[in-house]
This record gives structure tokens, sequence and C-alpha cells, in this order.
């Protein structure tokens, strides 16, 4: 049993953003989705989602604090190390080997492998859809879902990952309450059921270089709607000694287009003799493991109350408030 002011301080650095857990000294935790309905406003399905996400959190930090790997960052190795270890902790939260895992029904886990040569330029869009594409389809969701993956993985880039022949891994939940038909085609009769969904992204670490350094863009906030930088602007607007240069350049390439189309002369980008220089592609290669869990709520029910008291006796919160805490909540339509 871990102490409890050591797992206070694992579970207190767990709430904050992926960044601020770094500068804390460990890796980031997985981060927690909730799909809610627009006009979301707590209601008491989710509010047990969040209650057991405390739950997992708590089981997490007590194996992990135990092993004491999520706190070593200083090399390669150790961060690689702890990456693997936390998430093997969280899904075996949610497994048969689990405390948590009596309180849930697991489906079989589902192993997706990705391995592909893509354009870079289609490379962020690719991704985006390899990851949330079973979960949403809705664009103002994914645009959410993009802005929470930069950061995770901006904080990760924080973190020494140069190493060849070993394995970046990663993993994030997704819970939701939906519609479930328990009935016929005919004669439908729906049940709510509260999900927990753990994806599990484990890829080759100089694939993962290849991705961070190499397909930077700034990272811009959905909900402020950042615009870019003084700076960034300011490079981008020519000067007049340079706009008038461009349009020097334009009107000279024009002048020589009309000649050589009267004179029958081929362009240079229409010559054979320059080959088309090689597509610019990057390979995508990566195992995506899902595992969904339904909640027992029943058997939730029976211990929601121990669940409550064992979060208050650590962090002096209740099992709803620390869950808020490490939940963010994405709005989807019905």
């Amino acid at each position: 049993m871990a102490s409890t002011n050591t797992l206070r301080e694992f579970l207190e650095t767990a709430s904050k953003d992926p960044k601020d857990q770094v500068a804390a000294g460990q890796v980031p935790m997985p981060p927690v989705l909730l799909f809610a309905p627009r006009h979301y406003t707590g209601s008491k399905l989710h509010t047990e989602l969040l209650e057991m996400t405390s739950k997992i959190f708590l089981d997490l930090g007590e194996h992990l604090v135990k092993n004491q790997t999520y706190n070593r960052t200083d090399t390669t190795d150790q961060v690689v190390q702890a990456m693997v270890d936390v998430a093997n902790a969280a899904q075996t939260s949610i497994l048969s080997a689990g405390r948590t895992s009596k309180l849930v029904d697991v489906r079989p886990p589902a192993n997706i492998p990705i391995d592909r040569d893509i354009p870079r330029e289609n490379l962020h869009q690719e991704l985006l859809d390899v990851l949330f594409s079973h979960l949403v389809h809705d664009k103002h969701t994914l645009r959410d879902l993009d802005y929470l993956l930069q950061q995770f993985v901006e904080a990760f880039s924080l973190l020494p990952t140069d190493t060849d022949g070993k394995h970046i891994v990663f993993s994030f939940f997704v819970n939701e309450v939906h519609s479930n038909n328990i009935g016929s085609e005919q004669s439908p009769i729906y049940e709510d059921v509260q999900s927990i969904m753990l994806n599990t992204v484990r890829m080759p670490t100089d694939v993962y270089r290849e991705l961070v350094t190499k397909n930077d863009k700034p990272l811009e906030n959905p909900a402020t709607k950042a615009t870019s930088s003084k700076k960034g602007s300011e490079r981008q607007v020519p000067t007049k000694g340079q706009e008038s240069h461009r349009h020097s350049t334009e009107q000279r390439t024009s002048f020589l287009d009309m000649l050589r189309d009267a004179l029958g002369v081929p362009n240079a980008s229409e010559s054979d003799d320059e080959p088309d220089p090689p597509e610019d592609k990057v390979t995508l290669k990566m195992d995506l493991r899902i595992i969904t869990a339904k909640l027992k709520s029943r058997k939730f029910k029976k211990a929601q109350g121990d669940i409550d008291d064992s979060m208050r006796s650590v962090m002096k919160m209740g099992a709803k408030e620390y869950g808020e805490r490490v939940t963010r909540v994405l709005y989807v339509p019905k």
C-alpha cells in the first residue's frame, strides 16, 4: 500500500495539464475524455462515470507509486519504461487482474495494426482518422480532440525519446453514456449504457520522432480560438519593396509565358528533362488497442460509498470532484 502522502502527490499532479505533469517530474497520465450532449449539465449517469474515473486513477496511482517508475524521466530508457508501465497499469485496472474490473463487463480487446506510407501533408488528418474516426464524426468534436492530442504529444516532446528499436506507448480514456437496444429491431427497448473505452497506442520511437519533430504546427485552443503571434503576422506581410518586386516578377513570368506560347517553346515546367521531385512521404506505423468496458450499474452503486470514502481519505475531496478535475468534457450531438 502506497503512503497516503505519496499517493496524494501523485493524484494531485495527475489532475494537471500534461505539460505541468512533465514539469513536476512524471510522465503524463492517460487523458480522460467524456463525450456528453451539447447541453451537458451533469446527469446522474455521467456523474457515475466521473466517480468511476476516480476509482481507476486511485488504483492506477497505488500501482504506479508502488513500482516508482512513472517519475523517472531523466534518460530515454527511463521515459520509455515509464510510458509502458503507465499504459500497462491503465489496461490492468479494467481487465480481469484489476480491482476495478469487478465493476465492469469488458469486451474482448480489438487490436488494429497500422503500417502505411502517406504524403506528409496528409499526416495530421490521417493520424486523427486512425485515432478518433471510430469514436466520433462530428467536426467540432474532432477539432477539440485534435487540440487535446496536440497538448499530450507536445508534453511528451519535452521528454528524452532519442533511441531506436524501442516503442512509445500511451493511452487515453473515452467515457460516454449511450442508448443500447436490448429488444428486437421490430420492438426496440432501449437502455442507457455507461461505457469506458481505453485506447492504447504503441509506436516505434523513430516513427514517433518523425511525427513530432517534422510536423510542427501552432497549438490552437478551439475554446479561445487564439490567433497567430504578432511576429508570425509580420513575417507574412511583405514590405513595399518586396511587393513591388513580386508584381514585377509576376509580370515578367506572364510575358515570358506568352512569348513561349507564340514561339511554340515548351515551358520549363512542362519539360521532361527534369524529373518531378519525389513525393514527400512519411511512415505511419503503430498498433492501436481498444478495450471497451460497460459499467455494471448495480455493483457500482453498492461500491459508490466506498469509492467516495477512499478518495476523500487521500485527496480530501469526493470521487465526483476529483473525477471532474481529471476529465475533459467534449460536447457531441445527441
